[in-house]
């Protein structure tokens, strides 16, 4: 995945991102908008998407892909193509993608994960699943939202 910092949004989309997961049901259908994409079991992120990072917690690598995800599924709430009713799984997602990205970060960067990193990874993403619980509802009331650095992880 490749990004870079933005003003007025934090960061914008340098290539298409795919993420395959089990959808619920009543997200298992064509949705097509400028800049995300649902197909099938498939969430594309399209190239040019912006998006603000995490909200309540730093920015760091192993959150961008969850938080990008995340905004993109809330940004299709906030526009009526999925009920609001889906927050949850949005919220679930992010957890499992942070897991998974950290995961795999850590092992990049020492060749393998020890238990301790589990645990750690594990403790963070309960904390950040409980914070996105508790704040991310007021999000989806937002009707607005508002060129740096490039990275790619």
């Amino acid at each position: 995945m490749t990004y870079r910092e933005l003003f007025g949004w934090k960061y914008e989309l340098l290539n298409d991102a795919v993420e395959c997961v089990e959808l619920p049901y009543c997200l298992a259908f064509h949705i097509d908008t400028d800049y995300i994409g649902i197909a099938g079991d498939y969430v594309v992120v399209r190239k040019r998407y912006a998006w603000n990072g995490p909200n309540v917690v730093p920015d760091s690598p192993d959150l961008m892909r969850a938080s990008m995800f995340h905004d993109a599924l809330y940004q299709l709430m906030r526009e009526g193509y999925i009920s609001k009713k889906n927050r949850r799984y949005a919220d679930r997602l992010f957890r499992d993608i942070y897991i998974r990205e950290a995961t795999r970060i850590v092992k990049k960067k020492k060749g393998k994960v020890t238990w301790a990193d589990k645990l750690r990874i594990k403790a963070y993403s309960k904390a950040i699943y409980r914070a996105v619980r508790i704040g991310g509802g007021f999000t989806l009331n937002k009707s607005e939202y508002p060129d740096g650095n490039v990275f790619e992880v």
